[in-house]
């Protein structure tokens, strides 16, 4: 029994050892790519901004599109990426997407601020009409959610009448029922009371 149980612990020794062996060098093949290829997307995304002021519109959006796509980005190159992707729009007279570009940003920094140096007059008003549009759509949600408890305490109001109205009716039927039933028992006992039984006979 003693060699058994040595030998299991020296089979689990051996597997924790093979593990380890295996996991370590991936841990350290894995995250050193991981970080490579942020770096690399932030190269790529310098680039397409460059290619975006060259007047390349089109493959500036591809190299970022591809990054967002691909999922590897972090949130600041996804901020960036998307700012550069509204810009390019924007150049291309894309509103509709230029605006689904802005909205994507603000999502990631709701309290994106553009910069009058840098981006157009175009860029900075867009911005704001989406930020006042969310704001308006945030601001009747909330009065929606305001609404919606005054129209169940109405519902449930008119549901307590009807349960109110339900109660009497049954009352009335009930009293109704009594009353009948009064009758009868007291029409059968007056009734009762009118019979003429016959005398008992006298002692003889």
């Amino acid at each position: 029994m003693y060699f058994l149980f040595r030998k299991i612990n020296k089979m689990l020794l051996v597997s924790l050892l093979a593990c380890s062996m295996i996991i370590l060098p991936v841990q350290y093949v894995v995250q050193p790519l991981y970080g490579q290829s942020q770096k690399d997307w932030d190269k790529k995304i310098d680039e397409a901004e460059q290619i975006f002021y060259s007047g390349q519109f089109s493959k500036a959006e591809s190299i970022l599109k591809e990054g967002l796509q691909s999922g590897e980005l972090t949130q600041e190159q996804k901020s960036r990426a998307y700012r550069i992707l509204g810009l390019s729009y924007l150049s291309r007279e894309l509103e509709s997407q230029a605006k689904d570009a802005i909205e994507n940003l603000l999502e990631i920094v709701p309290d994106y601020q553009p910069n009058p140096d840098q981006d157009p007059p175009q860029f900075i008003r867009m911005v704001e009409d989406v930020k006042q549009q969310e704001g308006a759509t945030g601001k009747k949600t909330n009065e929606a959610q305001q609404q919606q408890p005054d129209e169940l305490q109405k519902i449930v109001q008119e549901e307590q009448k009807k349960g109110i109205n339900k109660t009497w009716y049954y009352v009335a039927g009930g009293v109704i029922v009594v009353v009948v039933a009064a009758i009868l028992l007291s029409g059968s006992s007056g009734g009762g009371g009118n019979d003429n039984f016959p005398a008992p006979p006298g002692r003889p």
